[in-house]
């Protein structure tokens, strides 16, 4: 889903929530690619290599 959380109706929001507690692994990626973004933005190259290690199982490990 594309749109922003609090922007979700109460059944949208329920529903994401029910499949975020039963498949973590895009909510895994997506904190992934948060991070990333921000590393990015903030130009913290020192966080790479962890984030590098973390991702490795992840989702977006062949990234």
């Amino acid at each position: 889903m594309t749109l922003a959380r609090d922007d979700l109706s109460k059944s949208d929001a329920a529903l994401i929530a029910a499949i975020e507690s039963n498949v973590p692994d895009p909510v895994t990626a997506r904190t992934l690619i948060d991070d990333f973004q921000q590393m990015i933005r903030s130009k913290a190259v020192a966080k790479l290599d962890a984030w590098l290690e973390g991702a490795k199982a992840s989702l977006v490990g062949s990234f």
